[in-house]
C-alpha cells in the first residue's frame, strides 16, 4: 500500500473488497473534507493502472457514501459483507466535480495517476484512467 499526506484533504483509495457474493475492488475520493467518501465497486483490478501504464476504461456501480473509517480500514464488513483492505491510498487533487461527473489527480506515484468518472445512467459510470506521462 503506497499512502502519502494531502494538504487539502482529498484522498484517492482502492479497497479490496472479498464479498461473498462477488470479489470487487471499491474505489473511493474524499473530495477535501467531505464527511464521507464516495464509492463505485469496480470488478476489474485497479492495481493494473500502475503495472501496465496504460489507459484504462470501464464501467463502474456507484455505491452509497461510504464512512471516513474506510480511508484505512482492514477487516470484517458487518452484516457478512466479506473483508476489506486498502490496496492503493493516495493524495487526490479535485480537477472537476459537479454531480454527473469527477476529475482527479492522484499523487503519491509515478507518473500520476489521472482519472475521469462520468455518470452514464442511473447507478452506471464510466471511468476513464490513465497513469503514464
Amino acid at each position: 500500500m503506497v499512502e502519502r499526506q494531502g494538504t487539502d484533504g482529498s484522498k484517492f483509495v482502492v479497497l479490496y473488497h472479498a464479498s461473498p457474493l462477488v470479489i470487487h475492488w471499491d474505489i473511493l475520493i474524499r473530495v477535501g473534507h467531505a464527511p464521507e467518501l464516495l464509492a463505485w465497486r469496480c470488478l476489474i483490478d485497479p492495481s493494473a493502472w500502475f503495472l501496465n501504464a496504460t489507459d484504462f476504461n470501464t464501467v463502474v456501480t456507484q455505491l452509497h457514501n461510504h464512512r471516513l473509517k474506510y480511508l484505512d480500514f482492514t477487516g470484517p464488513i458487518s452484516g457478512g459483507r466479506g473483508w476489506v483492505t486498502p490496496v492503493i491510498h493516495l493524495d487526490a487533487q479535485v480537477i472537476w466535480q459537479s454531480s454527473t461527473a469527477l476529475e482527479i489527480r492522484a499523487s503519491g506515484c509515478n507518473p500520476p495517476l489521472k482519472m475521469a468518472l462520468r455518470n452514464v445512467s442511473a447507478d452506471k459510470w464510466s471511468l476513464y484512467a490513465t497513469c503514464h506521462q
